[in-house]
This record gives C-alpha cells, structure tokens and sequence, in this order.
C-alpha cells in the first residue's frame, strides 16, 4: 500500500512519517489487497494561537466507488492520525 503524505504548517519529520507509516499498516492491514494507495493530509488550522486544531484528513480511493474520507481533529496530532487511521 503506498502512502502520500502531505503537511500544511506542519513539520513532517522522519519520526512522524514513520509513526504514519506504521498506524496505517496497523489499522488498514486487513485491506491490503483492496486498497493500494491512501492519501494522508495533516493541517494545523489555528497555527501558533493553539486549540483544538491538529487535523488528520484521509482518503481512500476505491475503485468503482466513492473516495471513503475521514476527517479528525484533536489537540494531539498523533491522537488525529490514529483516530482517523
């Protein structure tokens, strides 16, 4: 399964990108064989006045259906990702 992972006004570090790579093959594990890409997008929306703003977007094309789209928001950006995921 390839991973495209995007960040806006976040740093994606290694150490993020691999805590990314792992939540996802942990949780879509089961759906290897169907899903052969997932796009993964991190925001912080509110920048440095804090709050509740660590986004986790992703999307999963499928085929001959609608794209599955999973939003979460979370003061944590590693609480995002694994909700999301």
């Amino acid at each position: 399964m390839k991973i495209d992972t995007r960040a806006q006004g976040i740093e994606l570090s290694a150490s993020l990108h691999e805590q990314i790579e792992r939540c996802v093959n942990f949780g879509l594990n089961w759906a290897r064989h169907e899903v052969s890409r997932i796009s993964i997008t991190l925001s912080d929306i509110n920048g440095p006045r804090g709050g509740k703003d660590k986004r986790c977007q992703v999307r999963i094309p499928l085929s001959r259906m609608r794209d599955v789209l999973i939003d979460e928001t979370a003061d944590d950006l590693q609480v995002a990702i694994a909700r999301a995921v």
